[in-house]
Order: C-alpha cells, then structure tokens, then sequence
C-alpha cells in the first residue's frame, strides 16, 4: 500500500540518509559490535515522519539498555597486574589509552573499591559493590569504540581526575588502603565545617563518581552544535538545549534502574535531590552553560548567600568540569594525547559536516598548528579561569600549580649523555647532523661550514616553508666565539694575509665576498690592516675636571680581554667558606693546580689576557697588583663610586704569578674576622663597569657611564652570598611570599624591585661587558632583582 500520500511534503533534510536524521551520521551511529546507535540501521534515502524517528530512538535507546547480560564475570587479574595498575592511579601521569580492556574495567572497579572502604557508604546508598561491575561493565558496553575521543578511556580519565581532587582534599582514601583487606577509612573532615568540598555528603560522592564514568555514554561523537545545525530529532526533542549531555543522563539513569541502582534515585526521601545533582553534574559538561556556571561560582566565591543543596551541586560541578577539560593540566606527553585524539574526532564531523553543506563548526587537524591554537585557545577561554576559579573555590583539592621532579628535565642527564656519545669521536662539520652540545669534549674536522665551538645558533631545524615560519615564529640567535679552544687534534684555522688592502670586499654590501681559495673553509682568520680596527667612541659629555690624559680619538688596536673578579667578603659569605673556595677555584684557573682526588689540573686561563680583583661589603675594595705586597685602596663612598687606580688594577696573571697565587691565598685570611654584614652588590657592580670602560685613573662613575658605544669591553665575574642591603639598588625587607603564591601578584617575585638593576645590566651591555653572578645564599637574595643583570648580553 503506497503511503506516501499521508505523510507531509518532503523537506530538504528529510532527504538525507535516516542515520543523519536522527542524530547522526553513519559514521558516528553504525554499530561494529558494541555501542549501539540511537536508530540501528541506515537505510537508503528515505522520507521518515518525525513521530517515526522519534518512536525508534526511543526503541534503540530500550535496546541498547535492554540487550546487556547482566552475568558479566571480572577477569581475575594477577596481583603484580593489580598493584601497577594501583600505583598508576596514584599519580597524574594516568594514560588510560594505554591500557588493554580488562585493565581498563580493572581501573574501573578499583576506584569504586575505594570508595566503597568509607565507612558506612554502602549502607547510606543501599548499593552493593557487586552491583557496581556488572553496571560499569554495561556502561563499557554502551560507550562507542568508534569515537577517538568520547569513549570509556575518557570517562575513566575523568573518574581518576575526580578521584584525585577528593583524595587531596582528604574525602576519600588512597588507593593503597586496597592493600589492606578489610580495612574500612574514616574521613577525618567534619561534615560542611566551611570549606565548599566538605558540604558533600557520602551519597554526593556516590552520585559524583557515577556522574564522572556515565558523563558520555552513548556519544555519537559529534557535537551539540552539529546535531543543531542538522536539526536532528535529539537536539528538536531538547530544543537544541544541552541535548547530548540530556541524552547521556536519561541513559544513565536507565542503566542504573536496570542493574538495581535505583534504589539511591528512587528513594522516598532523598531520590529526588539525588536524581537532581546526577543531571546537574552532567550537564555542567556541556561548554555552552560555562558561563553560567562560572558566573555562579563566582558568586559563591564572594560570599553569596546558598543553600546546602546549591553548594552541593556547584562542588559537583566543579570537580566535574574540571576532570572533563584535565587534559591540558596532564604532563605534555598525556595532554598530547588527549588533544589528538579530540582533533581526530573533530576532523570526522568536520568532513561530514562538508558533506552535507551544514556551516563547519569544529577545527580539522590538517596541521599541527592548527592542533596548537586550537590547545591554545581552549586553555586560556576555558581551562585556565576555570581552574583558577577551581583554586579559590576549593583551594584543598589540589589544583594548585605544581612541580612533578619526575617531570622537570634534567640538564646534568642531557649533558652527561651527550659528553658520553661524542667522547674520543670526531664531528664532521657538513650539514645533517646535531652538533654536539657545548659542553661536550669533540673533536671537529671543517668540511666547508663552521664548527660550532666556533658558531653555534640556537635551533638546528628550519620551517620548511614562510608559511610554516610564519605560524610557528621560531626565534633564532646564534652564539660567536672566534677565539675558542681548540682540540689539539684539530687542524689550526688557516690565516690569510691580503696585504694593505685587506680582504676583497663587495662595493654594494660589503661582506667578504669567496674569491680566495682559503674562504673554502668554514672558518678562517684575516689580518687586516688598521681600517679594521675597532674606533674609540665620543664623549657624550664634556670632561668637568683636569686630567693627564686627554681622551683618545681615532681607531684603537685590538685588545685582549681584562677579566674582572669581585669577591663578596661580607660576614656569612667568609664564615660559610664561600670566600675561600672561590679564590681556590681563580687560581686553579689562572695557574692550574690540584684537584680534590689530587688530579693535575692544567690552567685554562688565556695568557694574553689580564684580571683584576674588587672585594666587597659595606665598601668596596680595590687592589693594586703591581706592588708587592699588594696594597688595598676602601671605597666608602659607596652611593657615587669611583676607581681609584690609574695604574696596577689589571695585570698579566702570568707575569705577576707569585704575586697573585699569595694575593689570592691570603685573600681568605685577611677577612676572617669580618664583621660587616651588609654587601654593596648594586655599588661594586658600578665600580666594575667604570674600570672597564675608563682609560684614565680615577674616573668618577657619573662620567665613565655616559658613553653612548662600548668600549673595551671586559667580563666581570661576581661571588656573591649576601642580599645587597646598602649602596646603589639596596633591596630591604623580603616580600612576604606565602601571600603572593599562586595568585596573579606572584610574578612580582621574578621581577627587579628596582629598576636600577636593569639599567646597570644595559649599561654593561652597551659597553661590551659580560656579566656573570655566582650566587651562594644561605638566606633570601632576590635573585628576581639582582640575576636580572646576567639577562643582558653585548651585541
């Protein structure tokens, strides 16, 4: 009998296959063996009346409840098995996409187990642990094995998040009492004693952790907003409100009247509120009533007045949203995970969304930038607030920000790994391989580019294209060291002698252009005439004083390096030995020496070069090095320093090395009755930058920092133990850090509390000079102030 007469003209989307109709597409609805779709078969193009689809909905949904045995047996697991699986809970590297499907049921039932070691819980809820498999099994079942990212793995992740915020906070008991049969755990947190997480009663734990494992069950694997935009009969049925979070709670309470837990739902008393905080649990998952629930949530926060019930469920809520969106809190290698296999969920709907012309409203992974942003995006739109929200709400369940040592990677590892794999191995220059790390002994052979002892940049890979290099921004530096060390395996670095004229030079450009035989080496050294030499910089203010030596104007000859090492002779930095073991650490340097195990140790200091030495505490200390002994000239005037020394500040550590192996011994024992506490860091450092940058003697600080280009540059190496407490850039007081941890003000803590610090590091900078801080405190320092000198770098 031809029908088609009674039922309404055919719509556009009527003409659509019945699975897409109905709530989804093939793709998401067939069913391969387990989870089974909401309208069974997909048939050809067909025109269904509405009241059809909805009378088969609701006939699949019976079904996939229905057709469940409830004889489900549990794989007895090997004890070893259990107890890994047990250690893996406990910590916040969980990847249950990494276990087989009896572990997975296995993980399942153990957080239920120790839910069920509260005292009293089975009997508040009426429900026995044996109910509790065959109804997660059943569970297991309805969840789809198609969906990459809704699917039991997930729901288990979420349990274990759930788990580990209220085991932090001490409302449920750790995973170990499992070893322990028979033991029952008592909450030592007095019911609702004023934090939010202690309104929750044993029947809202129940209903937490059976909202956390049900929370997607049935999940066809597409959104709300596609089931919308298809118009499926689900999202008419709900008004386009929440429908698949709707749907996962009505097919939760039916699996649980079918394996008996209706009991806790049907309760005379307390059924209603329970059957109540289950939807509105599951529901908070749905990222459209974010909002809301954050505009609640912050109500509470500041001090709105609530009822019992209402904390109840926003501290469902909470813990709930935030074991949903966990993902990116998880170590990088989960949270990579995760973010995959969400991005191949979304691909499927954004294909099929294609297909059927429906406006595309998921992101596909078509690059792994996009898979990046899109990270990017959810965590500061969504994760972050919310967890920062989750914080002040429930500062007990261990959501506060904190290091895994599993986690923090390793330099001494990474470096002591490296050193072994280039140890007595030769590096060949070419493109195509990882240089070894700098602080690996190797020997190089140039093969036409340069060594890295001698250049070195920061990243050895290149976007492939100015598209990739557009998203990814890489930044790249490089590292120059002309003069490095050699191996003495290495063939010396060829020099070439181009005459008066000096190398050829390109008109336009000037860079050095390849007509030499010897630029086929990827490093070589010019001799140049004096054009090349470095010019003397202006004076950017006029000399107020009279002085032998006039300032110098023109090019200067090449220089080798000055080094400067300052001392902190302050109380605590002599008593605790720092002072002595930084001079015996200079002068095995300089001259070379003997180490603890009595090992020869050859000097590694450049012989050409010249050092200097300042000590430092409440004044600053400068030494002449050309006398013997060795006489000490006090700054005290420590706010408008200046050098004292014309002459005999720096000398050749070679020709002076009886002189300074005494200096540099005795140096400890002159200050061993020190009393001054205080350490005038910001004024030394003012000393330093003066004594590298003057030609003359006695250059006030004022005028010796006005330079507008380097000069001759230097290296200062800085030991310091004490807060500077006096002089330029004084830090008083220590902030009270407890108060600013965790909270938006902490990042004060990483920065200068005075400016100087900053200026004093780009001066340096301008004017060529390193600075190096070797810090041995005992008490608070503020490194956020005084490492910020070390961040600047000459150009």
């Amino acid at each position: 009998m031809d029908t088609n007469h009674l039922l309404p003209p055919p719509h556009k989307l009527h003409l659509r296959r019945r699975s897409a109709d109905v709530g989804g597409l093939h793709l998401a609805m067939e069913n391969t063996g387990h989870g089974q779709g909401w309208v069974g078969d997909s048939g050809d193009v067909l025109s269904t009346k509405f009241a059809e689809l909805l009378v088969d909905m609701y006939t699949s949904t019976l079904h996939a409840v229905n057709e469940q045995g409830s004889d489900f047996i549990p794989v007895e697991l090997p004890p070893s098995t259990r107890s890994r699986l047990i250690k893996s809970m406990e910590t916040w590297e969980f990847e249950p996409h990494k276990l087989t499907e009896e572990e997975l049921l296995a993980c399942t039932f153990i957080l239920f187990e120790v839910l069920y070691r509260i005292e009293g819980l089975e009997e508040a809820i009426g429900v026995s642990m044996k109910q509790i498999t065959p109804f997660v099994y059943h569970l297991r079942r309805i969840y789809r094995l198609e969906n990459s990212y809704h699917n039991f793995e997930h729901a288990l992740d979420v349990l274990q998040a759930v788990y580990s915020y209220l085991r932090a906070a001490d409302m449920v008991p750790p995973l170990s009492i499992l070893h322990e049969p028979g033991r029952k755990w008592v909450c030592s947190n007095k019911s609702d004693c004023g934090t939010l997480i202690t309104s929750l009663g044993l029947h809202d734990l129940f209903v937490l952790y059976v909202a956390a494992i049900g929370h997607d069950v049935g999940h066809p694997g597409f959104t709300n907003t596609f089931m919308k935009n298809a118009s499926t009969p689900l999202s008419e049925v709900y008004d386009g409100k929440s429908a698949l979070e709707q749907m996962h709670s009505q097919l939760l309470l039916r699996v649980m009247r079918y394996h008996g837990l209706g009991v806790v739902l049907d309760h005379p008393t307390t059924g209603l509120r329970t059957r109540r905080l289950l939807w509105e649990t599951i529901l908070a998952t749905d990222m459209s009533v974010h909002d809301l629930f954050m505009k609640n949530l912050s109500g509470l926060i500041n001090g709105q007045a609530a009822s019992l019930f209402f904390r109840q469920s926003i501290t469902c809520q909470t813990l709930m949203k935030c074991a949903d969106i966990s993902n990116p809190s998880r170590p990088y290698h989960v949270a990579k995970h995760w973010a995959s296999a969400l991005m191949e969920e979304w691909s499927s709907q954004a294909l099929y969304e294609k297909f059927l012309d429906l406006p595309t409203t998921v992101q596909s992974n078509d690059s792994p930038i996009n898979e990046a942003n899109a990270q990017v995006f959810f965590i500061d739109k969504f994760a972050k607030p919310l967890l920062d929200l989750t914080i002040q709400a429930i500062p007990d369940a261990g959501l506060r920000p904190r290091i895994d040592a599993n986690q923090v990677p390793s330099p001494i590892e990474l470096v002591e790994e490296d050193r072994l794999k280039w140890e007595g191995q030769v590096y060949m220059t070419l493109p195509g391989k990882y240089a070894p790390a700098s602080t690996s002994d190797f020997t190089a052979i140039d093969q036409g580019s340069a060594s890295p002892k001698f250049a070195r940049v920061t990243t050895w890979r290149f976007p492939s294209s100015s598209r990739l290099a557009s998203e990814c921004a890489i930044p790249l530096a490089a590292v120059f060291q002309p003069f490095a060390e050699l191996d003495p395996a290495e063939e010396p670095v060829p020099l070439v002698h181009p005459g008066e004229s000096g190398p050829a030079r390109c008109e336009r450009c000037l860079p050095v252009t390849q007509q030499r035989p010897e630029l086929m080496k990827g490093t070589v050294d010019f001799v140049v005439p004096e054009e090349y030499w470095a010019i003397n910089p202006p004076q950017s203010l006029t000399r107020p004083y009279f002085t032998h030596q006039p300032p110098k104007t023109g090019s200067r000859p090449p220089e080798p390096m000055k080094y400067i090492f300052a001392f902190d002779v302050s109380y605590e930095a002599v008593q605790l030995g720092f002072l002595r073991s930084a001079c015996a650490c200079i002068s095995r340097i300089l001259f070379g020496g003997t180490d603890a195990d009595g090992a020869s140790i050859d000097a590694c200091f450049p012989p050409e070069c010249s050092v200097a030495f300042l000590t430092y505490d409440s004044t600053i200390h400068f030494y002449d090095l050309s006398t013997d002994p060795v006489k000490m000239l006090v700054v005290s005037d420590i706010e408008e320093v200046f050098v004292p020394l014309q002459h005999g500040l720096f000398v050749n550590p070679i020709q002076r090395r009886e002189v300074l192996e005494s200096f540099l011994e005795t140096l400890p024992t002159r200050f061993q009755d020190s009393s001054f506490p205080e350490a005038a860091l910001g004024s030394l450092l003012r000393c330093c930058h003066a004594a590298l940058v003057s030609n003359n003697a006695q250059l006030p600080v004022a005028f010796s920092i006005s330079r507008t280009k380097a000069g001759h540059g230097g290296q200062v190496f800085v030991f310091s133990g004490t807060i500077p407490t006096v002089g330029i850039g004084q830090l008083k007081g220590q902030p009270n850090e407890t108060d600013l941890l965790d909270t938006d003000k902490e990042r004060g803590l990483y920065q200068p509390r005075d400016n100087v610090w900053i200026e004093i590091g780009q001066d340096c900078a301008a004017d060529g000079i390193g600075v190096h801080m070797v810090l041995a405190p005992i008490k608070y320092m503020d490194v956020g102030s005084i490492g910020r000198i070390a961040l600047y770098r000459a150009c």
